[in-house]
């Protein structure tokens, strides 16, 4: 597959390029917008409906207008102009007879003919009410002119020229009169039709105003749809657009990715997953608008990187993106390296430099051939190794990383049930007083007994870390060394102390001082017998809230300790505001410490022994494992002790065997023991026996000590 084919096809239609600061388009148009919308189709559906009824009105108005013209007037002036056109008629054949222009038969024919359609109209025209007056001259003169016929005949044929002419004079007479009459009622019908037809023609006037009105109001709604639909368009695209891609980075996201996977795992790609390490401390710090602005500028600086090796960037959830490249492209370790170098140049966020880390886990789909989903789970756990390995590191996946995946998995799912199938154990290691010799306390140390096999905490403490199973474990732990210490205290002259190791989220749980009284009120045990330890990290971690937990602690009652000393970062100014009790030196102090006085770690324990003292703390050294460090601890003029050498972490049964009958330890503050113990341990010889004797032969590196945190 060529690079621009794999652009193609993750890009897909409607692809764009991203837009940092573009903001994001509403999926959905304003209820007000909506609701205009709505308003206007509601009024044209209304103009429409009074548009039709308005014209039903007018063309009814019309109707009325025309109805008596058609029906009335036009037939009576017909029936006028015909019965006119036959009194002429009837004249000219009488004028024509006397003048011998046509012949007797003719003549005969013609006043016949004329008679009878004068009748028939005037008939017509005796049905007229309104022009009664006139019809009814017309009729006399009808009759008039009628009974003229016979006498015109009669001198035609006596042959008297004067008689006729008389007749005929008299004829015209009539006919004149009769004409004028049907000229008054023709001039009233003209009248009356044209008062209808202009009636008629206002009506046709307003309907065609009407048509206009709704045809302009149509043709805006029809613009303003247009405008609409354009936008719903738009908007379409828009949203098919995001449903692609990622609105704050403007990067295709998951779903893209799986996509383009399903289009090119057959023929061979790089997957690469990254997050930024510890992204969420940055956010917490920062607030979300400029994190948001660094993640912008991390997706576009990776991005362009990604583009130089014709590859695709895709922003998956929160710090995470992924990015596939070609088979055909440049060898993709070295690409990934170049993406975490692109990583040293500082991100700017106003006038802050922030310096971000990148963990990379990358998939050869040519290797490890598989769907969308498995190779993107492929790549999460070379993600996931890269990050637990402590970051701002490349891993390829392999199939011994996925076995590692999927026994850390089965693990995660145990402990889910490790409670329940009360697998968890307390194993108590012994804390030495270095003043009197005595049996001081105990640590509490958690095991996990896993199908009969012995769990080291270094698997299962981050898994329950992660998962967030830490919290109950915890409190277990918190109620089972209460009771422990409510046992071994009872009637006891001298205290012993139970110290439990508490986690960072553990101890930034809301409710932890409740926790702790909880379990001080169900137990009956006296608070000065229960230690809890933090670690420097975790003391560090909000410190004003750390403060006020602390304080809370210390008016209950109860020890507080900083365990791990010097392997964080504390600061002492601010470590002499904690309300402390004690200082248990790193174990990893401790075994750097040789026969050499004028070593560097000699020198650190000494320098944290004498601020812990000039601070009015208690100082235990951990990790005590040979006769030589312990004689110079004592020499050092540290309190306690902890350690292999003192005893090793044992049940509860065998640590309540000691507390019955511990050995006798000899005092260690005199300065006559202090020599002593110096002289031996120059010779190789101590007068310090093990505590836990049944295990004492054991070697230290044959057991794991099992802590939490």
């Amino acid at each position: 597959m060529t690079p621009a084919n794999l652009r193609c096809r993750i890009r897909g239609r409607g692809a764009r390029p991203a837009a940092r600061n573009a903001p994001v388009m509403a999926t959905a148009v304003s209820r007000l917008y909506r609701w205009t919308v709505y308003a206007l189709l509601a009024a044209l559906m209304a103009l429409s409906i009074g548009a039709s009824a308005v014209m039903d009105w007018m063309a009814a108005g019309v109707q009325r207008s025309a109805t008596p013209l058609l029906k009335e007037e036009v037939p009576l002036l017909h029936h006028l102009t015909e019965f006119e056109s036959a009194l002429l008629l009837h004249q000219l054949a009488l004028n024509k007879y006397f003048a011998h222009s046509v012949t007797l038969d003719r003549f005969e024919y013609l006043e016949r003919e004329t008679s009878d359609e004068m009748r028939v109209h005037l008939a017509v025209l005796r049905n007229q009410s309104e022009h009664h007056e006139a019809i009814e001259r017309m009729d006399r003169s009808l009759t008039t002119i009628l009974a003229l016929t016979p006498r015109f005949n009669d001198a035609i044929a006596a042959s008297r020229p004067r008689s006729v002419e008389a007749v005929l004079l008299e004829l015209n007479t009539v006919t004149k009169a009769v004409r004028a009459d049907i000229d008054r009622v023709q001039q009233q019908l003209d009248t009356s039709m044209h008062r209808g037809g202009e009636r008629a023609t206002r009506r046709m006037d307003q309907v065609r105003t009407v048509v206009h009105a709704v045809n302009l109001v149509t043709a805006l709604t029809a613009l303003f749809m247009i405008y609409h639909v354009r936008a719903r368009l738009r908007s379409e695209d828009e949203l098919a657009y995001q449903s692609s891609h990622d609105p704050l980075t403007g990067l295709p996201h998951r779903r893209s990715l799986e996509q383009a996977l399903g289009h090119v795992r057959y023929e061979g790609a790089t997957l690469v997953l990254g997050r930024i390490d510890r992204f969420e401390r940055v956010s917490a710090s920062l607030g979300h608008t400029a994190s948001d602005e660094l993640l912008r500028d991390f997706a576009a600086r990776l991005s362009d990187v990604a583009q130089v090796s014709d590859g695709c960037t895709f922003r998956l959830e929160g710090a995470q993106i992924g990015m596939l490249f070609p088979a055909s492209g440049a060898d993709h370790i070295t690409t990934a390296s170049l993406l975490r170098e692109q990583m040293l140049q500082p991100f700017h966020t106003g006038r802050l430099e922030v310096f971000l880390t990148l963990s990379l886990g990358l998939v050869d789909t040519r290797e490890y051939p598989a769907p969308p989903e498995a190779l993107l789970r492929k790549a999460g756990a070379a993600l996931q190794t890269a990050e637990r390995a402590g970051g701002n590191m490349v891993v390829a996946y392999s199939a011994d990383l996925q076995l590692r995946t999927l026994e850390q998995l089965d693990m995660e799912s145990d402990l889910q049930y490790a409670l329940e199938r009360e697998e968890l154990e307390l194993y108590y290691q012994p804390q030495q007083s270095l003043g009197s010799g005595k049996l001081r306390g105990f640590e509490a140390l958690l095991r996990w007994n896993r199908a009969g096999r012995l769990v080291s905490p270094a698997e299962f403490i981050p898994l329950a870390e992660e998962s967030g199973l830490i919290v109950p474990i915890g409190n277990w732990v918190l109620e089972q060394a209460c009771h422990q210490a409510r046992a071994w205290n009872h009637g006891r002259s001298s205290p012993l102390v139970v110290a439990v190791n508490v986690s960072m989220r553990q101890f930034r749980q809301a409710d932890f001082i409740n926790v702790i009284r909880r379990c001080l009120l169900q137990s009956g045990v006296d608070p000065r017998h229960l230690e809890i330890e933090l670690t420097e990290s975790t003391a560090m971690q909000d410190p004003e809230s750390v403060l006020t937990v602390l304080a809370q602690l210390r008016a209950m009652g109860v020890t507080v300790a900083i365990d791990d000393f010097g392997t964080g970062y504390s600061s002492l100014a601010y470590l002499k505001r904690l309300p402390l009790d004690k200082l248990k030196i790193d174990r990893s102090f401790i075994q750097g410490m040789g026969s050499h006085t004028a070593s560097d770690d000699a020198s650190i324990v000494q320098a944290v022994i004498d601020l812990a003292h000039n601070m009015s703390l208690t100082v235990l050294a951990e990790g005590v494992e040979t006769p030589t460090q312990l004689a110079r601890l004592v020499a050092m003029g540290c309190d306690e002790v902890q350690g292999y050498l003192l005893g090793r972490p044992v049940p509860s049964e065998h640590a309540t065997s000691i507390v019955r009958c511990p050995p006798i330890q000899p005092p260690w503050t005199d300065s006559g023991h202090r020599a002593a113990t110096a002289s031996a341990a120059s010779s190789g010889r101590t007068q310090l026996a093990p505590m836990n004797t049944s295990i004492a032969s054991e070697s230290p590196t044959s057991a794991v000590e099992l802590r939490r945190a």
